[in-house]
């Protein structure tokens, strides 16, 4: 019968037999009992055994069929505010503890798992609403960073899979602001192909002559990178060119001779320049030093046009 089923149940409950305890409690339920009020006792305890099963949805599900059968049964409001705070429905939490607060106005344990809900689900929005702010802003600086590069007449070109870009390269405003009166910030990619070797800087302001990008890189008073022990690379040897090595749909760019860039232009003057375009959010430049491997490397450019 649907009791000696309940009962031993019960047993296997009290023995920490979850799962034997469920199987019973199910057995009950499939007796054919029509005691609304024994169904009711045996939902709420198969939903008892699947919360300690960590089967919070199925013990919510029971929980809502006993306040069904039982709309006074404590054991089915409590347990289902547990299944649902473990769920992390928090605001259904705090609505289901409503309801049951209407008849037991102060029950202590209503009252905490309500407030923890409520604690919870405010929070929870509280952070959504937030990252919606900050989603919004992020849109407005990029809607403000493409509308400055359009303005300046900055080439984008995308990549070409031939470099790996850090994933979070991207052009800013330096002080942040989306109204498109800034100072932009590029990521740059110095390449030194005499030694197979990369610098990456995140954020050179436009303002920026590349003779303060080589002395940012080739800093005197650092020690130098181990493929520049000797400081053949320095801010005085150091040329720098547009790296033309890159396709591109534009004719200038993807036919430019490589020309030594006056080291005294800033970046906004670099990139004005008709072959000069980002890659993606990224401004390649080549970096060479007077000597043999400079001209074979000029050599190479004029055999492959």
């Amino acid at each position: 019968s649907a009791r000696s089923y309940k009962e031993e149940g019960n047993y296997h409950f009290k023995r920490r037999e979850f799962q034997s305890a469920k199987e019973n409690y199910t057995e009950g339920l499939k007796s054919g009992c029509k005691d609304s009020e024994m169904l009711a006792v045996l939902y709420t305890n198969r939903a008892a055994a699947d919360f300690h099963l960590k089967n919070y949805g199925s013990c919510y599900k029971d929980c809502a069929k006993a306040k069904q059968l039982k709309p006074d049964h404590y054991r089915a409001h409590e347990r289902g505010a547990r299944a649902l705070l473990s769920l992390e429905r928090h605001a259904d939490c705090a609505a289901w503890c409503d309801e049951a607060l209407s008849r037991w106005v102060a029950d202590p344990e209503l009252l905490r798992l309500s407030s923890q809900a409520r604690a919870v689900a405010e929070a929870s929005a509280a952070k959504a609403r937030r990252e919606a702010a900050v989603g919004r802003r992020a849109e407005r600086q990029l809607a403000g960073v493409a509308a400055a590069l359009a303005r300046r007449g900055v080439q984008i070109r995308p990549g070409t899979g031939r470099l790996e870009m850090p994933d979070d390269a991207k052009v800013e405003f330096a002080a942040g602001d989306a109204d498109g009166n800034g100072v932009l910030r590029y990521p740059v990619l110095l390449l030194y192909p005499e030694f197979g070797q990369t610098d990456f800087l995140r954020g050179v302001d436009e303002t920026a002559s590349l003779a303060e990008v080589a002395a940012t890189v080739f800093d005197p008073s650092q020690p130098p990178a181990a493929w520049n022990s000797a400081k053949a690379y320095n801010p005085d040897s150091a040329l720098f060119y547009l790296d033309c090595s890159s396709t591109s749909d534009s004719a200038a760019t993807s036919k430019a001779k490589p020309e030594t860039l006056d080291k005294r232009l800033t970046l906004a003057q670099v990139l004005k320049r008709p072959e000069a375009a980002l890659t993606g959010s990224v401004l390649l430049l080549t970096v060479l030093r007077a000597g043999p491997y400079h001209d074979r490397w000029l050599k190479e450019w004029w055999d492959s046009q």
